[in-house]
């Protein structure tokens, strides 16, 4: 049957199938997958590991012991980076039609693999920065600061809007800001997934980690008339976006330079906000809105699967992006102890 095709028709099945594995992950996992692929690569030159094929070297489960020590001696991986390292090499192998050769041949990961990156994870923790949440304070001054005139209106006014959003949102840094400067509107947020009414923003979120076969998302975020009120702010920035470079598919978030809002333009700008609003912002990354946004639900008693609809979470994985502050502690034992004094 596929020797009576053509060389064209070969040709094309191959672009096909290529298509196909590719977008069965999303970009940024493709991405990640692909460095960790790469890392994999240079290793096994580094150290003359024999070809196994044409397209991968040989992969023993000391070959990939050795990959893990090299991760954490010579690149300084933690371990949630060596285990996508790994994930990276298991779909390199895969999709080159060897295997998976994180796993035996019962489908059990290596039980000594499993030892190792326990050892990883242990020796990790120490020097893990742990995530921090954006705090009602944090945001609040951020946010005046922002309106006192820091970088200039227009990226003012697009900063504080951004943060509120990711805020109230429940957002993850990726759904609102794009990974490189390559912007994708496909994928990422344009003109048209942003609606302003009267009493709500709607944001239609197009791809996110939840939502792998990109069914879409909306986000309603309504007004609340207080100073850090998501409609008014996104109201003020749209002011200004309207009037530049304004077309359905062009992206929301955009620089008076004419480039799109990065995670790592993001961030620094968010980092520059902080230290003029005198807030540090040693472990805030890009998930602390979210993780912020999660504590601030719990500690205002919201109920615990409308925290699990606003952020998104399938799971009952919620449960580790809230923190759980003194105030609260202190609340629930004043609680406890009047329960158990009827």
């Amino acid at each position: 049957m596929l020797s009576a095709t053509s060389p064209h028709d070969h040709v094309s099945l191959g672009h096909t199938w290529s298509n196909l594995m590719t977008n069965a992950l999303s970009p940024a996992t493709n991405n990640a997958y692909n460095t960790g692929a790469r890392a994999f690569l240079a290793f096994a030159t580094l150290h003359n590991v024999p070809k196994l094929s044409q397209s991968v070297p040989k992969c023993t489960m000391e070959i990939l012991e050795l990959f893990v020590c090299h991760c954490v001696k010579n690149l300084h991986l933690a371990y949630n980076t060596i285990k996508l390292y790994l994930a990276g090499v298991r779909n390199m192998y895969v999709k080159a039609g060897h295997g998976n050769p994180l796993c035996n041949a019962r489908g059990q990961t290596h039980v000594r693999l499993e030892l190792l990156l326990r050892g990883v994870r242990k020796s990790c923790v120490a020097h893990s920065m742990i995530r921090k949440p954006v705090t009602g304070y944090i945001l609040k001054s951020i946010c005046l600061r922002l309106r006192k005139g820091l970088f200039g209106d227009y990226i003012d006014r697009l900063m504080e809007a951004a943060c509120l959003v990711a805020f109230y949102g429940f957002l993850r840094c990726g759904e609102f800001t794009c990974a490189t400067v390559v912007f994708d509107p496909q994928s990422n947020l344009t003109m048209l997934d942003v609606s302003l009414r009267d009493t709500y923003v709607s944001i239609n979120l197009k791809a996110s980690k939840t939502d792998p076969f990109r069914a879409g998302y909306q986000v309603l975020l309504y007004k609340n008339d207080s100073e850090l009120c998501p409609v008014r702010a996104v109201s003020r920035y749209f002011a200004l976006r309207r009037g530049i470079n304004s077309g359905p598919h062009e992206p929301f978030f955009l620089l008076p330079s004419m480039k799109v809002l990065t995670r790592t333009i993001f961030l620094d700008l968010f980092s520059k906000a902080c230290q003029s609003a005198n807030v540090t912002c040693v472990g805030l990354k890009g998930h602390s809105f979210r993780i912020g946004a999660a504590t601030a639900a719990a500690e205002a008693q919201v109920p615990d699967y409308l925290i699990q609809t606003l952020g998104r979470w399938k799971s009952s994985s919620y449960t580790r992006y809230t923190r759980i502050s003194p105030q609260l502690l202190c609340r629930t034992q004043l609680q406890m102890a009047q329960h158990v004094l009827q």
